[in-house]
């Protein structure tokens, strides 16, 4: 069997090339057991250097996806920054806080009442009395902040839906699988499934990983 293509000077490669000439009749029998050592160190960086390159572009993928998603969503919202989000959260949960908004996006509370200053001046979101907490305030989306929302989620689906476009359908059905793996051991608790989830369209996520990690460790904790 020929091995695998790669690049001439990897150290797939360079191993490749190392033990083919390890098992050459003209390597004297008492040097092989020197040569086996040294195969043995080869062999051993290339996992940990495999090891590490899954991490490498995995990272890659996450942040340039991140960026993408961030910069589509961003030109359909009333402004750069964390107005999106904000939109598309008060999808998710109608009559939410100021502060559990704060926590979500990682806002000061200053900076979270400014952000919604201006949303309300752009005729987006409500200020409503909170049915909870007479103290509080809820917030909601007007029908020109849930047309908004419409567009900031279209947009962000487009954009993720062109990256996995790349995939067979099968392949894609695995990676949705893995994907929802990792998102149910990632998220810790609430207000980090808010903010994992800011930008999400719950309509769509049946069976929501992270909801049911949440409720799978809210129900295993004493």
């Amino acid at each position: 069997m020929r091995p695998p293509a790669c690049p001439a000077n990897s150290t797939f490669s360079v191993f490749i090339m190392f033990t083919s000439r390890f098992r050459s009749p003209s390597i004297p029998p008492h040097s092989r057991s020197d040569i086996l050592t040294l195969m043995s160190m080869r062999e051993a960086h290339i996992l940990v250097s495999m090891e590490k390159k899954t991490e490498n572009v995995v990272g890659a993928l996450v942040l340039g996806l991140a960026d993408a998603v961030l910069q589509q969503t961003e030109n359909h919202a009333p402004e750069k920054g964390q107005a999106a989000a904000a939109i598309a959260l008060l999808r998710h949960e109608p009559g939410m806080t100021i502060e559990q908004m704060r926590r979500a996006l990682g806002m000061s509370h200053p900076g979270a009442v400014r952000l919604v200053d201006r949303l309300a001046v752009d005729g987006l979101v409500a200020r409503k009395p909170s049915t909870q907490d007479k103290r509080a305030v809820a917030l909601h989306l007007t029908e020109a902040g849930e047309t908004t929302c419409d567009a900031i989620l279209s947009s962000r689906y487009r954009r993720i839906a062109d990256a996995l476009d790349v995939f067979e359908p099968s392949e894609r059905e695995t990676f949705r699988m893995l994907a929802e793996k990792l998102l149910s051991a990632f998220v810790r608790d609430v207000d980090h499934a808010y903010s994992v989830c800011r930008l999400c369209d719950l309509s769509v996520c049946v069976d929501c990983p992270v909801v049911c990690s949440l409720q799978s460790k809210e129900s295993a904790s004493p």
